[in-house]
């Protein structure tokens, strides 16, 4: 769209001075962002290399600067400093704690340092911790189940995530929130409902990760065939028709479904463009079903020259 002009009429100098005054008084009550307000920008905008130099300026000058060693943590953590006596998230985060006991977000901080380290026991604890604050962080919710799900605890896992997502300020239907909860619903072989939650992530057929694991959900729900035409579909795709994931799987599901030629045919394709161990102990199991024992030497043998 064309920029439209104006033209004034010949006024004054005084007039010209006197228009002119407001804009310099507006223009000096505009402030330049502060260097904290920049660097949350830059952690928040995923720039914690360009944040660090900043908030450690910041934290020197004022070293009770609760936010920016919180931020500071958060750079450490998006640049994998996770631990150490200094220079690191997990200093900074206990740094906050030092400050204000009651800072609940820096628990959920430490808890999910704690899943990193495998500790998923002290990922709950402190989880637990900043779920007591008065202000409790919600996401303590998400790390919470996340950690009860690594702790085979999978019925604690999904109840605890069901309360983050029932949080105000969370989006139910968020794709990395969904995610989760399709993974907690299958632990819990709550299959129709883990089905119901990959669907509204994304449409059957769009997402290779999404069908691999709606085959899996089907398949566990003893749906062989649906869950073998998912393979199909991805096989069927031009410049796909080699994917080895795909049809190592499917000769999986064929074989259960005691359809071993079709099974057979799709290892054979597997060992004639990606040869493995694996793949040949898969044939050799295959002949002994089919009664050839001599085939299923032939394979075990040469599953142990590769």
């Amino acid at each position: 769209m064309p920029v439209k002009k104006f033209f004034l009429p010949i006024v004054s100098a005084g007039l010209i001075i006197g228009m002119q005054a407001p804009s310099a008084q507006a223009a000096k009550k505009e402030q330049k962002p502060s260097k904290m307000e920049i660097a949350e920008k830059l952690v928040r905008g995923d720039h914690p290399d360009r944040a660090k130099p900043l908030l450690l300026e910041i934290v020197k000058a004022e070293p009770k600067n609760i936010l920016a060693w919180y931020l500071l943590g958060e750079a450490y953590q998006d640049l994998g400093l996770l631990d150490g006596s200094e220079g690191s998230a997990r200093q900074c985060f206990l740094k906050v704690l030092a400050l204000d006991p009651l800072y609940s977000r820096a628990y959920t901080k430490l808890g999910d340092l704690a899943g990193v380290d495998g500790d998923y026991i002290k990922q709950v604890e402190y989880c637990q911790k900043a779920l007591k604050c008065p202000n409790p962080d919600p996401f303590a919710l998400k790390y919470k189940a996340i950690a009860y799900s690594n702790l085979k605890r999978d019925k604690m896992a999904l109840e605890c995530f069901e309360q983050f997502r029932a949080q105000p300020n969370i989006v139910k239907d968020d794709p990395r929130v969904l995610k989760v909860l399709a993974n907690l619903q299958e632990n819990n072989g709550k299959y129709v409902e883990a089905l119901a939650t990959l669907d509204k992530l994304e449409k059957p057929g769009k997402d290779r990760d999404f069908e691999i694991q709606r085959a899996r959900v089907l398949e566990k729900m003893g749906k062989l065939q649906e869950a073998a035409a998912i393979f199909s579909n991805m096989l069927s795709v031009k410049g796909n028709e080699d994917d080895e994931a795909a049809l190592t799987k499917r000769a999986e599901l064929y074989e259960k479904q005691g359809r071993l030629k079709e099974a057979m045919a799709d290892l054979n394709k597997l060992l004639s463009g990606a040869p493995s161990a694996a793949a040949y102990k898969k044939r050799a199991a295959l002949w002994l079903k089919l009664g050839n024992k001599d085939k299923a030497r032939e394979d075990l043998n040469k599953s142990e020259q590769i």
